[in-house]
């Protein structure tokens, strides 16, 4: 118990970073007040199914862990919130014929929280050419090892880094950063997902 209260004030810490625009087919989050990237309703790539340990940290609050399971394919993008003892928190659904979806537990049903865990996976793994003409206000490029969103009066947004296999994302202007284990991706067979 003593664990879903404080992944609770998680999310709420999360979405106090995070404004965003009214829904639609591919919605809007605003990274910054003069910042939004419009969120992609479908993965270009080969269907994908990932599973990954995500540590939360804020300087403010205690660290805490949950798994993050994606399924990325050309039809549709959802995600699911699973507590360390593997109970769902949050699933977010977008797709090409539907708006984005969220259902879960009070506050991770909120559809704040939800865009900005869609935002940072699409800035973390979608081509950087195609995340381009989608943001606003700002321009994303590669570095050495990961990325940086960085806006049009030159302050640094968001950011990611690859040390062995841990990815470290930092959205600088919300104040959180996440660190992304992968413990599982395949490829999703045509077949399978039916």
């Amino acid at each position: 118990m003593p664990n879903r209260i404080l992944s609770l004030v998680v999310a709420a810490l999360l979405l106090s970073g995070c404004q965003t625009l009214p829904t639609s087919t591919n919605p809007k989050v605003q990274l910054t007040e003069n910042v939004q990237l419009e969120l992609q309703s479908s993965w270009n790539g080969p269907a994908t199914q990932t599973l990954h340990q995500v540590l939360w940290s804020h300087p403010e609050q205690e660290s805490r862990t949950l798994l993050v399971s994606s399924l990325l394919s050309a039809e549709q993008i959802v995600m699911v919130g699973l507590s360390p003892l593997g109970q769902e928190l949050w699933r977010v659904e977008l797709g090409k014929q539907q708006p984005i979806t969220v259902t879960g537990i009070a506050p991770f049903d909120q559809p704040q929280l939800a865009r900005a865990i869609v935002a940072d996976m699409q800035l973390q793994r979608w081509p950087l050419t195609e995340l381009q003409r989608h943001l606003q206000g700002a321009s994303i490029t590669a570095t050495a090892n990961g990325r940086r969103v960085i806006s049009d009066d030159k302050q640094l947004i968001w950011s990611t880094r690859t040390e062995a296999d841990i990815t470290i994302l930092q959205h600088h202007s919300a104040g959180y950063s996440l660190q992304l284990r992968t413990l599982e991706e395949t490829g999703v067979q045509p077949d399978a997902a039916d």
